[in-house]
Order: structure tokens, then sequence, then C-alpha cells
């Protein structure tokens, strides 16, 4: 499984070669060979998955990478965007200020995020609050 084989025959004294998909590793024998009985010595092979973020990915320093059978996957961490492999820091806004006889609440002022407006008393907000 996630691999392949290749050989002329199966008759004695044949050889196969095994071979492990890409985002596999093979544990066992590469070559195993047909004896005279029939049997096959040498320790038959499996393709075992590489687990790339443990050995090294190219996921950008903020991402996320999470394993899969045979390969993996890059998410850029919030609040930053991109494609996992290249993550970029959020747009940032400037403090919008406070409106004239008002306050306003809200300390994050990246793409996206909110600010409330709000009048001190005796005083009406024209606008969208």
């Amino acid at each position: 499984e996630n691999g392949f084989y290749s050989a002329e025959d199966f008759h004695a004294g044949s050889t196969v070669t095994y071979q492990c998909n890409n985002g596999y590793y093979l544990l066992g024998d590469s070559r195993m060979f047909c004896t005279d009985n029939g049997s096959w010595n040498g320790i038959a092979p499996s393709c075992l998955d590489v687990d790339e973020c443990a050995v090294g990915s190219d996921c950008s320093e903020y991402a996320s990478c999470l394993n899969t059978n045979g390969s993996y996957v890059c998410s850029c961490i919030p609040p930053y965007t991109g494609d996992g492999k290249n993550c970029a820091e959020p747009i940032k806004c400037k403090a919008p200020g406070n409106p004239e006889n008002g306050h306003s609440s809200g300390e994050v002022y990246t793409l996206g995020a909110q600010v409330t407006f709000s009048c001190e008393e005796g005083y009406q907000l024209l606008g969208v609050t």
C-alpha cells in the first residue's frame, strides 16, 4: 500500500524491487529474492507516511502544519492571512479617535475589526455607531 513494485516474473531466482510513493518512506527491504523453495528472502517492506511537519516543511513561521497521508497542509494562524506557505501580517488601520463629546470602544485596528462609538449624556450620535 502507498507504493509499487517491479519484477520480471515470480520464479525462483527472480528479484522484486519495491518503491514508495512520494510522501512515504520504505521500512523493510527494498529488494526481495525468490528462493529455490519458492519463498521470498528478506523483510517484507511497508510504505509509511513521512511526517513532513516533523522533518521540516515549507510552511510559514506564522502558520501551523498538519500532517496528512502522503502530504501536509499549511494554514496561516490568525490574524495572519495567506496560503500557509506565505502568511502576511493583517492590514492595520490608524486609531479612529473619539467623536466630539463622545467615546470609542475597541482596541484592535486591523482589517475587519470593529470600533463602536457612543456619546456623552445629552448628545446624539450622527452616523453609524
